[in-house]
């Protein structure tokens, strides 16, 4: 399973690569940024993730710290009743 892994790395990055080699002949760095945009785009944000997830104060909460049932239980307690105000309400909650 891991040789598929490390194939499918290496065949994307050569493809990476390729894609925009015809910028390297008549090099400008439009042709540069054009071609490799996402490339770089990918490494401005794999690198923000490192910087998220590793540091000290973590972003995201552990699954065992979060208390959603507290609030709901007392949600789920209160009862919403409505007065019947009209005749053909109250022949329609006789009926149904």
């Amino acid at each position: 399973m891991p040789f598929f892994a490390w194939y499918s790395f290496i065949a994307l990055i050569i493809i990476l690569f390729i894609q925009g080699y015809a910028c390297f002949f008549n090099f400008t760095a439009s042709d540069f940024f054009t071609n490799y945009i996402t490339l770089i785009a990918f490494v401005v944000l794999w690198a923000g993730s490192q910087l998220t997830m590793y540091r000290k104060d973590p972003y995201l909460i552990p699954l065992e710290e979060v208390d959603i049932d507290s609030e709901a239980r007392k949600i789920d307690a209160e009862v919403w009743d409505e007065p019947i105000n009209s005749r053909f309400e109250k022949i329609w909650d006789t009926i149904f």
